[in-house]
């Protein structure tokens, strides 16, 4: 600043600084008995009489509050201005006295303030000659030597009144960082650690920084001194399986087009006692501390639920052990998270309607073709060796198919996935995935994914529901039909849900009925006559019956549950062509999309962009 500019800066203040310096200065009493130098017990009633104005008073009653000496301040020479940046001086517990003189301006003593907030040495700034521009380029000067860049990242920061040490505590409280001031006085570690303490720092000392305390790196930058205790967190609980897993392996076809299905039966049979799986129970983790001494809870892996066994596999608590019980092919079902030991039941040749309905426990491989009207159920996984045409397959885990699966006629429900060479005007559904090469006029729903095998898979024509996914390599349309592919239908889910729903309530309500008819028997009849009587065990069957599937339906439940949680997740990838007009759908967006090249990957929010630029372009030409 120039002499002029001083000169201004005194002419506006000396009035009324010096108006009564010996009253202001000296608290001497005034004559009509106040004292006007120290008015810091006045109420506002007085205050105003002595003429402080309202924003001067307002200053008065925030310190008050917030439990200050405002007799550092309750004077009539500072303007409210310079009263607000006293009163935050002291709430800040700095040492006020190094700028409360009247002749510092607001802005002045606001630069003051602010470095000795940050630990600086305002000694070299605080003077009249410096305007508030000057003050607030040297302070941001001698700012950037102590707190430059580098250091933006690391927490929260705190400043040790005692040596102005300053100290960061990271984000997530788990180490605490040091800066020291440049002081004249040394500064050593018994010092920072007395300031660590004295601001709730604690925790292991960081050994091998204790040498950069002191250098001229510990002036420049935060040190790493001290850290809690991290949290160890528990693993996990997993299985380890003994035994090849077919559905792991990519399908493939062979050279005549069919889908080579032998992985799925060169899996080595299991003998009686054999371990299958090991399940590794989840391991607890350790808690853990703050730096600034909060404890942290220490987060247990998780466990999985265990496996469902048909009771060909036994499960020993102790050991995590899963062990067959019987001979035979082990499987598991990562959809319905069944293991079981499979008694593959051989059918030669086709199976004919006049067979009449083909009912297995457990797995059954046909060899040959499922003919026309022909039915085959089973409590385990479908495995055809030929086509089929027109008939109706119902598994309790998988269904795989060597040839196609052709005909309006076909039904296929599995519980678990379905696979095939491809599918012609077949309806499939399935809580798990369908795979094959091409899918013409199909209607199809599965609860995983759609996706295509091998090169140039297909969809013609026909409508396609997953949903997870749906990835294929070419869509187009069957004639005149095109096709529908959608991923994650909202309202489709829903409709599953509510009729999972309705079936539960009516199966809990008949596993109420035959607990009463249960328990009526047996309160009337002794525990030995009810071994022979017949239908007392017919009632017993049905109840475990009708329970196993009210288990089953609640299975079904969560999935759909979990389902719909991640709908929105869902997409469709094309890497071909699309010819024709193709209807696609994903989270419940829905647009209809003309001929194009891929390859493209088709989310919620790209198809609801693909949505708003045909409706523009709608309007565009109606306009």
């Amino acid at each position: 600043m120039d002499e002029k500019g001083i000169s201004n800066n005194l002419d506006m203040q000396l009035d009324r600084v010096y108006r009564n310096t010996l009253l202001q200065v000296h608290d001497l009493e005034s004559p009509d008995g106040f004292f006007r130098g120290n008015c810091a017990n006045l109420t506002e009633e007085e205050l105003d009489q002595l003429g402080f104005h309202t924003p001067q008073i307002q200053e008065i009653q925030l310190g008050r509050e917030a439990g200050v000496d405002v007799s550092e301040y309750a004077k009539d020479f500072y303007n409210w201005k310079q009263m607000r940046e006293i009163r935050r001086g002291l709430e800040q517990r700095v040492d006020v006295r190094l700028y409360k003189n009247p002749l510092f301006s607001s802005g002045q003593m606001r630069q003051i303030r602010m470095g000795l907030n940050d630990g600086l040495d305002v000694s070299v700034y605080a003077d009249l000659m410096y305007s508030v521009t000057d003050m607030k380029s040297i302070r941001e000067s001698l700012l950037s030597e102590i707190y430059t860049d580098n250091d933006k990242g690391y927490g929260k920061k705190t400043i040790d009144e005692a040596t102005g040490i300053i100290m960061h505590i990271s984000d997530d409280y788990l180490t605490a960082y040091v800066t020291l001031p440049r002081k004249k006085e040394k500064i050593t570690m018994a010092d920072v650690m007395a300031a660590l303490t004295r601001n709730g720092v604690r925790g292991d000392l960081i050994e091998p920084n204790v040498p950069r305390i002191g250098t001229e790196e510990s002036f420049q930058r935060p040190i790493p001194i001290m850290e809690g205790k991290r949290v160890v967190r528990g693993k996990d609980g997993y299985f380890d399986f003994f035994f090849d897993l077919p559905n792991k392996k990519p399908l493939q076809l062979q050279k005549d087009g069919t889908l080579d299905i032998t992985p799925f039966f060169q899996v080595k049979k299991a003998e009686v006692g054999q371990v299958l799986v090991v399940y590794h129970y989840a391991e607890h983790g350790t808690e853990g501390c703050t730096v600034t001494g909060v404890p942290i809870r220490g987060a247990s892996g998780r466990d999985l639920p265990e496996l469902q066994l048909d009771g060909s596999v036994s499960y020993n608590y102790l050991n995590g052990k899963y062990e067959a019980e019987i001979e035979g092919i082990p499987r598991y079902s990562a959809v319905t998270d069944t293991l079981w030991i499979s008694q593959i039941h051989e059918i030669m040749g086709n199976v004919r309607k006049d067979a009449g309905e083909v009912h297995v426990e457990g797995d059954v491989r046909v060899l040959g073709t499922v003919e026309p009207g022909a039915k085959i159920s089973a409590t385990g996984s479908i495995y055809i060796e030929g086509q089929v045409i027109n008939g109706i397959l119902d598994a309790g885990q998988d269904i795989v198919v060597r040839g196609d699966v052709e005909g309006k006629q076909s039904r296929l429900w599995a519980k678990g996935n379905v696979y095939a060479m491809g599918y012609l005007g077949a309806q499939i559904e399935a809580n798990g995935d369908v795979k094959g090469n091409f899918f013409q006029d199909c209607i199809i729903h599965s609860y995983g994914v759609v996706e295509g095998i091998g090169s140039n898979s297909r969809i013609l024509g026909g409508r396609i529901f997953a949903a997870k996914s749906i990835a294929i390599d070419n869509v187009r349309k069957n004639g005149d039909k095109n096709a529908t592919v959608s991923v994650g239908d909202q309202l489709w889910i829903e409709e599953v849900c509510l009729k999972y729903e309705t079936e539960l309530e009516q199966m809990n309500s008949l596993v109420e009925q035959l607990e009463s008819a249960r328990k009526s028997v047996e309160s009337v009849s002794p525990s030995q006559a009810l071994e022979g009587n017949d239908a007392y065990k017919k009632t017993m069957q049905s109840l475990e019956e009708r329970k196993a599937q009210r288990r089953e339906l609640e299975q079904k439940l969560q999935m759909m549950e979990r389902i719909k949680k991640n709908l929105g997740d869902g997409f469709i990838r094309v890497d071909g062509k699309i010819e024709g007009m193709m209807m696609i759908s994903v989270g419940g967006v829905r647009t209809p999309l003309p001929s194009t090249m891929g390859p493209y990957t088709f989310t919620q929010k790209q198809v609801q962009s693909i949505q708003m630029s045909i409706i523009k372009e709608a309007r565009d030409k109606k306009s």
